[in-house]
């Protein structure tokens, strides 16, 4: 049995995939969500257009989930997924995370953390991740994915769970990059967003957004270092492409809401949404502090949203120093 944890958008699209090869038990949080899924087959907060096959049972109780479960789909927001979780997880299950943050205060992507507190073997763990907006796959619109573990029969599982003719799949290695890459763009997007909303122009996003993949490159190679990792392929700067310019980001924008003088409490209600680099940026700045060479963008992004720097004011000063 497959089963997937998280209401939101991703989980509603990659619940109809899975649902093509198994019996899905969809764990959510709210348990008026799930009863109104179970009758009216359709998500009413996220993507409600999409049909819910019968097939398809939603739960709030995690002893269904755990009864029969082989695979399960992690999708939640990593800034919740410790508070849902149960205190124990077996460690036969083989866990797929598409969560793209860190957990906080420990600093740990979803691998890190399911290995040290559950003591899961690396072996059973498997992550996905590329430029993949829910309403995009919802749609069948084109989208491509990297699939990373340690296990090729595992990987290979879980490839043919998720390709399609419109989801296309790549297998590697390099779980440690995907998941921080994961956390990183979602801090970018957030610099773009505030570039955006402070009324900067094409120009000058270019050139930002080269100073984004140089940084992100130097990031990657300080939190685990990769020879052979290619910063250009497709799940590392796809991703970071889209996160940064497409209208379904919520990381952009939230950077758009504060760069037009929203304060961080107003634009989180707001947007009534989860921005995940808010709370990376905090993981991330912190895992960085050990480096003496300055990560310059998340210093500056650092100070706009958690120590409340005049976002205008910091941004001409980091372009003087920087250009």
């Amino acid at each position: 049995m497959i089963s997937v944890i998280g209401g939101g958008s991703l989980a509603t699209a990659l619940v109809n995939i899975l649902a093509q090869h198994s019996t899905v038990h969809w764990w959510m949080r709210d348990p008026n969500q799930a009863e109104h899924i179970r009758i009216h087959r359709q998500n009413p907060k996220y993507l409600p257009d999409l049909y819910i096959p019968e097939n398809i049972f939603p739960t709030h109780e995690w002893d269904k989930i755990l009864e029969n479960t082989e695979v399960m789909f992690l999708v939640v927001p990593s800034a919740f997924l410790k508070s849902v979780l149960p205190d124990t997880l077996p460690q036969n299950i083989l866990y797929v995370s598409g969560i793209k943050g860190l957990l906080y205060p420990e600093n740990q992507t979803v691998s890190q953390y399911l290995t040290h507190k559950y003591h899961v073997p690396e072996s059973q763990i498997v992550v996905f991740s590329g430029p993949s907006h829910a309403e995009e796959i919802a749609q069948h619109q084109l989208s491509y994915l990297h699939i990373a573990g340690t296990s090729t029969i595992h990987l290979q599982k879980i490839q043919k769970l998720l390709t399609q003719y419109y989801l296309k799949t790549t297998l590697t290695e390099d779980i440690l990059g995907i998941e921080y890459l994961g956390a990183i763009k979602n801090i970018m997007a957030l610099g773009m967003g505030i570039i955006n909303g402070l009324g900067y122009g094409d120009n000058f996003k270019a050139t930002f957004f080269t100073f984004i993949i140089k940084e992100i490159q130097q990031i990657l190679q300080f939190l685990c270092p990769d020879t052979e990792r290619n910063i250009l392929d497709n799940v590392y700067l796809g991703d970071v492409l889209v996160t940064c310019y497409s209208q379904f980001s919520r990381n952009r924008m939230f950077g758009n809401m504060i760069g037009k003088g929203y304060s961080v409490k107003s634009a989180q209600l707001e947007m009534n949404m989860v921005a995940e680099g808010y709370y990376a940026l905090q993981g991330i700045y912190s895992l960085l502090q050990s480096k003496k060479t300055e990560f310059s963008i998340v210093e500056m992004l650092y100070k706009i949203i958690y120590e409340f720097a005049p976002p205008r004011k910091t941004v001409q000063k980091w372009i003087e120093t920087h250009l």
